[in-house]
């Protein structure tokens, strides 16, 4: 198929409604609907966060505190309260972050932090031990001046910077306002604990492994420009600890008011007197279109959500499905299409699909005349026509083994191909024949013969496997009729 014909580009109107007509049965469609939705999306509440956070201030604090390792009650403690169990091992300083970091290199053993707070939730942490380790960690403080578009000019600013820091000043106020460091603003200059492990940089992280805790060092020129660096900390330390780590989730007073808000929604839609778009913009929510969505398709954030899809092929357009849970919150669905069983229309498919497949039957029927003109001049070794002039447009491949359970690598899944190999006698050569990509000519080279000995000894193996392929087939018939004779709703989101 390596035909480029520009002429063959120039496909008439009465060309595409005769293929479309001829081809009829390729552009069936089946009963589809489009909806339009919204969804209230289900995040934790203010008071969801406030809840755990009482919580960790009068229980978890304390019953960290109160345990110890002698009688196994401050495991139980960790099992019981933590999103995460109970850990013997040693912990890196680079497995915390933050004001977790600062508190294990400044704590001693039975410490206990005061509430951390994480990006999805709490913690709180005790310091059971504490040991040397072999690996050596640093805590960098750093100042980024960008190249930008004078290297010189970035190179002096950093030298300027580095002797005010040398002089005293800051280097956390100074990364405050003068670091380029997007980061900056908010952590300082301070990226927290790191250790030799290529996780920086190259040429900052050896600045960082050659300084004393304290140094100061620098211009260091990377990749990103050139950085002031100063050590605030070195360490071979490595901490065993107790933690109780949650995250914040939503409750059911939260998940409760929020069904309530999309069923006011619901309700009003229903009602009719506004519009979807202008209720969403008054409920602060999304109004989106599915596109068309068939008995097996999926739904865009629901799957293939059961209440949605019998309501979508049981009612009419216009209809409103009231609030359904779906993968992130409650949704609210609306009918807007039916579009019944049939074909699809040609003016909306002739160019983008209808198109393409002509001007493909167009090539092959061209390859086609060409292959037959082809066919007398083939004789011997298919490969050594290589080399012929003749044969230059053409493709030779030499095929894999092929049996009717192993395809051809190349060619893929051709039915016309694999049936003309199988009907062709050692050493014969097939007619053309029209395939998926394109024109094959097909030389037989060697057959192999049925080895019915093998067979034989795996015939009992063979019997087993395919009675076992039919049970699990009747099986999920008889299971996917019966799920869908069942009237179920499901209630469960009433519940969990």
């Amino acid at each position: 198929n390596t035909l480029t014909d520009t002429n063959l580009n120039n496909v008439t109107n009465e060309e595409l409604k005769k293929y479309y007509d001829e081809n009829k049965e390729k552009f069936k469609q089946p009963e589809a609907v489009r909806l339009r939705y919204v969804i209230f999306q289900e995040f934790p509440s203010p008071e969801d966060s406030a809840f755990l956070k009482k919580q960790f201030e009068t229980v978890y604090l304390n019953e960290l505190k109160a345990g110890n390792l002698e009688d196994s009650s401050i495991i139980k403690t960790v099992n019981e309260y933590s999103i995460t169990p109970f850990s013997d091992a040693w912990v890196k300083p680079s497995s915390y972050q933050g004001n977790a970091q600062k508190f294990l290199f400044n704590a001693k053993p039975g410490d206990v932090s005061g509430l951390l707070i994480d990006n999805d939730g709490y913690r709180v942490i005790r310091l059971l031990d504490v040991k040397e380790s072999s690996d050596v960690y640093f805590n960098p403080i750093h100042i980024l001046i960008k190249f930008g578009t004078d290297s010189a000019a970035a190179k002096k600013r950093a030298e300027e910077i580095y002797k005010r820091v040398k002089a005293g000043e800051n280097i956390s106020d100074l990364a405050a306002t003068l670091s380029e460091d997007q980061s900056a603003a908010q952590n300082r200059g301070d990226i927290g604990w790191y250790t030799n492990n290529g996780s920086l940089v190259k040429e900052f992280e050896k600045a960082c492994v050659n300084a004393k805790e304290g140094d100061i060092v620098g211009p260091v020129r990377t990749q990103f420009g050139y950085h002031i660096i100063k050590i605030a900390g070195k360490s071979r330390k490595e901490f065993k600890v107790a933690e109780i780590k949650k995250t914040v989730t939503v409750s059911d007073i939260t998940r409760n008011a929020l069904r309530k808000k999309a069923n006011e929604f619901y309700l009003d839609l229903k009602k009719g007197d506004a519009s979807m778009d202008t209720l969403a913009r008054m409920f602060n929510v999304i109004v989106q279109l599915t596109p068309e969505v068939t008995k097996d398709g999926m739904i865009p954030g629901a799957g293939q959500n059961k209440t949605i899809m019998n309501f979508a092929f049981d009612k009419g357009e216009g209809k409103v499905l009231e609030p359904v849970r779906v993968q992130n919150g409650f949704g609210v669905y609306k009918i807007v299409q039916k579009i019944p069983e049939g074909y699809k229309n040609f003016d909306s498919i002739k160019t983008t699909t209808i198109k393409p497949m002509v001007i493909q039957e167009k090539k092959l029927a061209i390859m086609m005349q060409k292959a037959k003109e082809l066919i007398p001049s083939i004789t011997g070794n298919l490969l050594d026509m290589k080399t012929n002039p003749q044969f230059a447009p053409y493709t030779f491949q030499l095929s894999d083994s092929i049996t009717v359970s192993k395809s051809d690598n190349s060619v893929g899944m051709d039915n016309a191909f694999y049936n003309a190999v199988f009907s062709l006698k050692d050493g014969e050569i097939s007619q053309p024949v029209k395939g998926v990509r394109g024109i094959y000519v097909i030389k037989m080279i060697s057959i192999t013969p049925f080895n019915e000995a093998d067979y034989l000894a795996k015939q009992e193996g063979i019997r087993s496997v395919l009675m076992q392929n039919k049970q699990n087939t009747l099986f999920n018939e008889w299971l996917a009729a019966l799920t869908n004779k069942a009237d179920i709703v499901d209630n469960r989101d009433l519940f969990f």
